[in-house]
């Protein structure tokens, strides 16, 4: 069954909420741990560590139980989504392991240092795991984009057909509707929240990419003139469209399409 990208955030938000207990559980077990060290002449020998008490004990078996529940939760999620990242992602459990279950010696009095280690490791997990929406999200786009482009190829290939057979009319609207569709592509991937409608025209879906900050004004000014060109060739008038502008039209869209600006 396929998970949205919706049900992925909400599933991650209770994976980081988790994650949260444990930071705070895990610190507050590490303050409670004494340091067996003798203090000599020639400075302070460290033993290792007090035997925990039964509290202690307690305390640390929730935490690994929180653990193992995060990290297997988080795993798949890892596996299947930033594959790359899993053998750091499972050297970390393997690092944060040893330090909660007090495999290795303190490193000062208090045994905080080895806290602090054993914090970086998991925050280290957690910031693998938080990245996956971002990583969903820009693969997402991708393959929009991708199909996008396609199309408005086709459609721009379409255009060009047209006005070879001397059909300039239906060249440029058919060019226009390229242009539309992949500026309608980027305002639904915009980074920000964007107001538009799928009915909206270049002119219109350009101020609007405009005003969210996601062109400059010489791009807006360049669409606005390739929409003039679009509604000369849509409206009914007598006189057929320039192909010269018609041309314009294509080559523009096409090199706009392809990333190459305008």
């Amino acid at each position: 069954m396929t998970v949205s990208a919706n049900e992925v955030d909400e599933y991650i938000n209770e994976l980081d909420s988790l994650a949260g207990d444990i930071i705070e559980s895990t610190e507050s077990f590490f303050k409670q741990l004494q340091v067996d060290y003798n203090s000599g002449t020639r400075g302070t020998y460290i033993e290792g560590w007090e035997t925990p008490t039964t509290e202690q004990k307690e305390s640390q078996r929730e935490i690994l139980e929180a653990y193992q529940e995060w990290y297997s939760g988080s795993r798949v999620l890892v596996m299947e989504y930033i594959e790359p990242e899993l053998d750091n992602f499972d050297e970390a459990r393997a690092e944060f392991y040893k330090y909660i279950t007090l495999q290795v010696l303190p490193d000062n009095t208090t045994g905080m240092g080895i806290y602090s280690t054993a914090h970086d490791c998991f925050i280290t997990q957690r910031g693998i795991v938080n990245a996956i929406p971002r990583k969903i999200s820009a693969e997402r786009f991708r393959v929009k984009e991708q199909i996008s482009k396609s199309v408005a190829k086709d459609e721009i290939q379409r255009a060009r057909d047209l006005l070879d057979e001397e059909l300039s009319r239906a060249s440029g609207v058919t060019a226009g509707v390229a242009l539309e569709r992949h500026l309608l592509t980027m305002c639904q991937e915009a980074d920000v929240d964007l107001e538009y409608s799928h009915d909206d025209g270049i002119a219109s879906l350009a101020q609007t990419l405009y005003d969210g900050d996601v062109i400059k004004q010489t791009t807006l000014s360049s669409l606005k003139m390739l929409s003039s060109i679009r509604n000369d060739c849509a409206h009914a008038n007598q006189k057929a469209p320039n192909e010269h502008k018609v041309r314009r039209l294509i080559d523009d869209t096409d090199d706009y399409v392809r990333g190459r600006g305008i």
